[in-house]
């Protein structure tokens, strides 16, 4: 036998209760992310529709075909393929941090998060990737051909497919390399060149005429670009902070 059930406004005036002004009420769904402080590019790739539309610092492009891109929900699928990437509005700096929520790959091939970079021989720029069979973060620049000048490891217990923070800073004289909840590390370096190259995440500078085996990509959830070098301490806030966001957005960040 059907059953009806009636729904009712119930109003109660309970004196001395707390009045709310709605201008001092925010609405906590659906979750919406603030830009980072003091960032100068800001992007979230978690569905097609809001991706490219940064939440500071302009509109993010994809390169080559953009219907080869594809959303899973929580980020950006690159595909691998000759000058595939997303190209953002900031341009390299030699004073500059740069973080992103990227998936750990399957794989031990190089997949820049960042890069300014084509080839090894370039002069300028620099190179953020993963490599290796431990999927190890590291960085490279215009001093180093192909040598790696800092890397840093993934935390404990991660595996192929989750989703990780990595970050570098640097300011001429020192790079700072953060993965997931791992402590910073550093090293002074040698005084790189930069050049007029917007940066972009995968390896979208590398030519047409490069091995189709070095043309690989990376998953995004989420990219930021500072024009300062953040210390190891803002280093670890950023971390902390996009983690507790990522989480609120439905994404699990080591």
């Amino acid at each position: 036998m059907p059953s009806y059930f009636f729904r009712h406004t119930v109003t109660a005036d309970i004196p001395g209760s707390l009045a709310l002004d709605a201008a001092d009420v925010s609405e906590v769904f659906p979750y919406v992310s603030a830009p980072e402080s003091g960032a100068v590019g800001h992007w979230q790739f978690k569905d097609e529709e809001t991706a490219l539309t940064g939440l500071v610092g302009g509109t993010a492009t994809l390169l080559v075909d953009a219907e080869d891109y594809t959303w899973d929900g929580e980020g950006l699928v690159i595909p691998d393929g000759d000058l595939y990437g997303v190209e953002y509005t900031p341009t390299d700096a030699v004073t500059q941090s740069l973080a992103a929520i990227v998936r750990i790959p399957d794989d031990a091939v190089v997949r820049p998060v960042f890069s300014t970079r084509g080839v090894n021989t370039d002069a300028t720029g620099f190179r953020f990737s993963f490599f290796g069979s431990g999927h190890d973060i590291s960085y490279y620049d215009s001093t180093s051909g192909g040598s790696i000048l800092l890397s840093g490891t993934m935390p404990a217990g991660s595996a192929a497919g989750d989703w990780v923070f990595v970050a570098f800073s640097e300011n001429g004289t020192t790079v700072r390399l953060k993965v997931g909840g791992n402590d910073a590390v550093n090293d002074t370096i040698l005084a790189r060149a930069a050049n007029a190259r917007t940066i972009r995440t995968g390896w979208s500078y590398l030519g047409a005429g490069q091995l189709d085996s070095l043309k690989n990509a990376v998953d995004i959830a989420e990219a930021i670009i500072f024009d300062t070098a953040l210390d190891d301490a803002a280093l670890e806030a950023l971390y902390q902070r996009r983690k507790a966001d990522a989480a609120a957005r439905g994404i699990t960040v080591l």
